[in-house]
């Protein structure tokens, strides 16, 4: 089952053209490595931030469940 996901992963990451999605990975898998250490975000993330907190501020938001299902049709 483990390969199987990290498969499925693996492919979905080398087909994705979605910079915000590669980007998240990216952060994730920097946190996780990285646990011990203070992070300190880039400016490019600073600057996400600030847009995500514009768009919530502004009504521009996803419901959860429609992400939650995004996201598993994705690794269907």
């Amino acid at each position: 089952m483990e390969q199987k996901l990290k498969d499925k992963i693996l492919k979905e990451v080398k087909e994705s053209e979605d910079e915000d999605l590669l980007v998240t990975l990216q952060s994730v898998i920097d946190t996780f490595k990285d646990k011990e250490e203070i992070y300190v975000l880039t400016k490019e993330q600073e600057e996400a931030i600030e847009k995500s907190e514009k768009d919530f501020e502004e009504g521009r938001v996803v419901p959860h469940e429609e992400v939650v299902k995004k996201i598993k049709k994705m690794f269907e």
